[in-house]
């Protein structure tokens, strides 16, 4: 018999070196995600942080110290407006208002053109002289409407407008064509206009220039539209005439009472051409951006439901994104209904507006809930089965390249889009509705489904164009600083195609394209439950800057309690792939 051949010793097999830590390897460790949440805390802290704060200067121990106020920019609530604005209008008229009459706020802002026109041309120190005097940011317009009785009687409104601590700026009251009133002269209508200065502000009145006087024949009355210019030292810079604005006051005299009363800033006639030149140009590089968005959105939205129709779709998710969004939509149309009714016409059918209205909020609802949710349906069940694919680490030199250009886009963003953040205004439309917190949420919820989900979407299709990274690679950039650029176009609602407004967008648009092609470059480092904890950083965008633009009273709360709630959604979904071993 031959004999058995020796037993070999079994040899363990020791892990490759290059797995364990050849160079370009990368394993996922907590400070790494510690390390990133703080980096796009500073850029968001960089991005967000208000220029014109205004400071408070002390001395402590000799040493002048300057403090950062924290005031909201709207100190007042809605019904605190509605409070002051019926006391100003009994003030005036000596009794109260017949009880048709109801209260509508609303935000009052000057127009950009004219904005731009100061901040363009007579620079920062200017704007802060005319802003709360001719330059209105925020500011509270109160309308009193009615809509019942005959149609003069539904013309008349009185519009009280207010600065944000509740002052009384003006007050506005609107006739129709038809009202009779005594008839005034020339002389006793300046009169009354003057009376009318020297009651609300007598600083003023050894200033005024007077420049127009417009009669106005109505069938009932005469109306007198006199226009002062303000010579006090408002505009700092400029020789030319193009360069030099004009404050200016204009009182209506409607009958033998003050109709209305605005105060503005005066473009010279070259200068509001070349505005209109560069609003032309702009225009339509916003409307091919939104068109695009919006194909992109309705794209995905139909990708989504295909999926579905093949099984690849998770509609537990699909169904508590709609119910909650449904839920959210309906209850914050309901809280913020006054301000609603307030943009109707006075003229219509108040019970067809109504309808409407609720037609709106009906459709807003479903659809807009629907969208989101089957984006993300089909996005959550894309993370719990899409399969293994190749890490695409970059080598040391290019990481350092990659973050120096994140970081001298962010740089060169706040030291030459200063204008254009001047311009674009926070957010002020939550403090109407009656729970500012619920309208905040719902706000941020849509916004991070919407966001998120066509992250996901992007990826999924960026996979399948490079063949899950190995071909095609150069078209990854394109996409991402293409989608960045149309980020950049209408976040920031590019205004006038001018250079410091192009070189503002292009260089946010860099950044936001540099940032999603960070996210598709270590995409495959992250489990899905690592994504969703991932992209919640993203949305720290949302409620910080809310937060620091400080809008309205009580904002820094409504915030805070939003991104709690939304964090009580993504925890569902985070639960949802917990129960998938493979991620």
């Amino acid at each position: 018999m031959p004999e058995p051949a020796p037993e070999q010793a079994e040899i363990p097999i020791e892990p490759s070196e290059t797995k364990k830590g050849a160079k370009g390897s990368f394993v996922f460790k907590p400070w790494h995600g510690i390390f990133f949440s703080i980096f796009v805390l500073l850029i968001v802290a960089n991005t967000f942080i208000q220029e014109d704060r205004s400071y408070l200067k002390t001395v402590s121990n000799g040493v002048e110290q300057s403090i950062l106020l924290i005031n909201p920019r709207l100190e007042i609530t809605a019904k605190q407006a509605i409070q002051h604005a019926d006391e100003a209008l009994l003030q005036q008229l000596g009794k109260p208002l017949p009880a048709e009459y109801k209260a509508y706020p609303t935000i009052y802002y000057s127009d950009r053109d004219q904005r731009h026109f100061v901040l363009k041309h007579n620079g920062y120190a200017a704007y802060t002289k005319l802003n709360d005097k001719y330059i209105y940011e925020d500011a509270w317009l109160v309308k009193y409407k009615r809509f019942e009785g005959s149609l003069q009687e539904r013309t008349e409104e009185y519009h009280v407008m207010l600065d944000s601590a509740g002052k009384l700026l003006a007050i506005n009251h609107i006739l129709s064509e038809d009202a009779a009133l005594p008839s005034l002269d020339e002389a006793a209508a300046r009169a009354k206009a003057l009376e009318w200065v020297l009651t609300n502000d007598a600083v003023i009145l050894p200033k005024l220039k007077e420049i127009s006087v417009v009669p106005n024949k109505l069938p009932n009355r005469t109306d007198w539209s006199f226009t002062w210019t303000d010579t006090s030292d408002y505009f700092s810079t400029a020789d030319s005439p193009v360069n030099t604005g004009e404050a200016r006051l204009k009182i209506v005299i409607s009958g033998d009472q003050v109709g209305r009363v605005s105060r503005f800033v005066f473009i010279p006639e070259e200068a509001q051409r070349q505005i209109e030149h560069s609003t032309q140009l702009a225009d339509p590089f916003l409307m091919t951006t939104v068109i695009l968005m919006m194909i992109f959105i309705v794209g995905s939205v139909i990708f989504a439901v295909i999926m579905w129709s093949k099984g690849e779709f998770d509609w537990k998710v699909f169904l508590t994104i709609m119910i909650v969004m449904v839920i959210l939509i309906v209850a914050e149309a309901l809280l913020n209904w006054r301000s609603k009714v307030g943009e109707f016409s006075t003229a219509q059918p108040l019970a067809n507006q109504r309808l409407g209205l609720i037609i709106g909020i009906v459709l807003k609802a479903v659809f807009l809930s629907a969208a989101v949710a089957l984006i993300n349906g089909w996005g959550i069940w894309w993370l719990k089965h899409r399969p293994a694919s190749q890490n695409l680490m970059l080598s040391s030199k290019s990481k350092l390249m990659f973050y120096v250009f994140i970081f001298v886009s962010m740089v060169i963003k706040r030291f030459i889009g200063w204008e254009q953040s001047v311009l674009t205004l926070p957010s002020l439309e939550p403090a109407l509705a009656l729970c500012p917190g619920l309208t905040v949420w719902q706000q941020m919820l849509f916004n991070y489904f919407l966001f998120t989900g066509i992250i996901l979407f992007v990826l999924y299709l960026l996979e399948k164009i490079t063949q899950q990274g190995k071909k095609r690679l150069f078209i990854v950039p394109i996409v991402w600083l293409f989608t960045g650029l149309m980020i950049s176009i209408i976040g920031q609602n590019l205004p006038y195609a001018e250079p410091a407004f192009i070189v503002g967008t292009l260089i946010s648009g860099l950044f936001y394209g540099l940032a999603g092609w960070m996210i598709w470059l270590y995409q495959h480092l992250l489990s899905a439950k690592l994504w969703l904890w991932c992209s919640l950083i993203v949305l720290l965008i949302v409620p910080f800057s809310g937060m620091s633009a400080n809008a309205f009273v009580n904002s820094i709360l409504a915030y805070s309690l939003s991104y709690l709630g939304v964090l009580l959604i993504v925890f569902f979904m985070i639960i949802r792939l917990l129960r998938n071993p493979q991620h």
